[in-house]
């Protein structure tokens, strides 16, 4: 610790940074096209749904696996950093 009657120097303020927002490079899973329509038609039939939304996790029985799973979402389901 110095004694001196020199002036101490003020802590620099912390520059916030603005968070670029979440851009996906590629989609998560390739669809074919006729998975695509598939798609499509079956939210035809459901016009209160926004979208499908596509799930990747353990598989239930314990398994070292990976799982998807598909289910259809709302509007107020959807993030603004999910793909769409």
């Amino acid at each position: 610790r110095s004694f001196s009657t020199a002036q101490q120097q003020q802590p620099k303020k912390a520059v916030k940074r603005k968070r670029k927002p979440f851009v996906p490079q590629k989609p998560a899973v390739a669809l074919t096209e006729g998975s695509r329509n598939f798609f499509r038609d079956i939210l035809k039939t459901k016009p209160e749904k926004a979208g499908v939304m596509l799930k990747y996790h353990q598989a239930s029985s314990g398994e070292p696996r990976m799982v998807f799973s598909f289910s259809f979402v709302d509007q107020n389901d959807l993030h603004p950093q999910d793909e769409g």
